[in-house]
C-alpha cells in the first residue's frame, strides 16, 4: 500500500487544543495570538517552522493542566521509534480513548494511519536539521481513493473502503487502546527530495509530532451510530533515530 506524505502550509500550522493561561506573556517572533488565545506561527508558504517558536509551544504545554475533552472522549498517544538492525524503521503510535460521555455505548471509528478512511487520521511531523534554528513541518493523511488506485483502473469505490474501516465500542468510564505506525522511509524520501540542502542521508533529523483523529462517517452504512468530531494530541518528542 502506498503510503501518502502531503506537505501543508504553515497556516494549518495552529496549536489546536494548546490553551494558553492568561498572563503567559508574549509570544516569540514568528508566532501570533488568534482569538480564541491559542498561539500559533505566523503563516509560511514554505512550511518552514521556527526551532524558537517549537520550544515556546513544549514550555506552553507543560502548564496545561486539563487534557483535552471533546463531548466526552478523551485520546491520548504516545509515539515510539522501532530499529531493526540500527535502523529505524517504522513510527510507532499507541492510541488510548477513553469515555465518559452521555452515550451508552460511545462507538468511533478506529484511529489508524493505515485504514483507508479518507483522511480521517492524520500526523503533522516537525522536522529539524541537527541544531537547526529552522525545520519543517509535513503531515501524513490515512490513505485515500488515489492512494489506493492501480494503474489503469479506476479509483476503489468509497463503499468498498468503507468495508476495511474498524470501529471501535467503548461502555461509559472504560477504556480502548490500540496502535498504528507510519514508515519511516516514506519521511525521509520526502524531506530528501523537498529540501536537499536541509536534510541529509546519514544523519536523522530530530523530530516531533502531532496525532489528529477526525471522525466525520457515522457509519449508518453498518446501522451504527458512531461519534464525529476532532481529536488531537499536544506535541509528542518523537524518540531519537539512531539510523534512518
Amino acid at each position: 500500500m502506498t503510503h501518502r506524505l502531503t506537505f501543508i502550509t504553515a497556516g494549518w500550522l495552529t496549536l489546536f487544543g494548546l490553551l494558553c493561561a492568561a498572563g503567559a506573556g508574549q509570544p516569540p517572533p514568528g508566532t501570533k495570538v488568534d482569538e480564541k488565545g491559542i498561539f500559533i506561527p505566523i503563516p509560511k508558504s514554505d512550511n518552514r517552522v521556527d526551532r524558537e517558536w517549537l520550544e515556546y509551544a513544549l514550555k506552553q504545554q507543560k502548564k496545561a493542566k486539563k487534557k483535552l475533552k471533546v463531548n466526552g472522549v478523551e485520546m491520548d498517544v504516545t509515539v515510539e521509534t522501532i530499529h531493526k538492525n540500527n535502523k529505524a524503521t517504522d513510527f510507532e503510535f499507541t492510541w488510548t480513548l477513553t469515555y465518559t460521555g452521555p452515550r451508552s455505548p460511545l462507538i468511533i471509528l478506529e484511529p489508524s494511519l493505515t485504514h483507508p478512511s479518507m483522511g480521517q487520521t492524520y500526523v503533522r511531523f516537525f522536522a529539524f536539521p541537527k541544531d537547526a534554528k529552522q525545520g519543517r513541518a509535513a503531515a501524513h493523511i490515512s490513505p485515500t481513493y488515489w492512494d489506493l488506485q492501480k494503474p489503469g483502473e479506476f479509483p476503489p469505490k468509497l463503499e468498498d473502503l468503507r468495508k476495511q474501516w474498524k470501529f471501535v465500542t467503548i461502555e461509559k468510564g472504560k477504556s480502548a487502546t490500540g496502535t498504528t505506525t507510519f514508515p519511516v522511509e516514506t519521511l525521509k524520501k520526502r524531506l530528501l527530495t523537498e529540501y536537499p540542502k536541509e536534510f541529509v542521508a546519514d544523519t536523522p533529523p530530530e523530530l516531533w509530532v502531532k496525532f489528529f483523529h477526525r471522525p466525520s462517517d457515522r457509519a449508518e452504512f453498518k446501522s451504527l451510530d458512531a461519534w464525529t468530531g476532532e481529536l488531537w494530541t499536544p506535541i509528542l518528542t518523537v524518540p531519537e533515530l539512531k539510523g534512518w
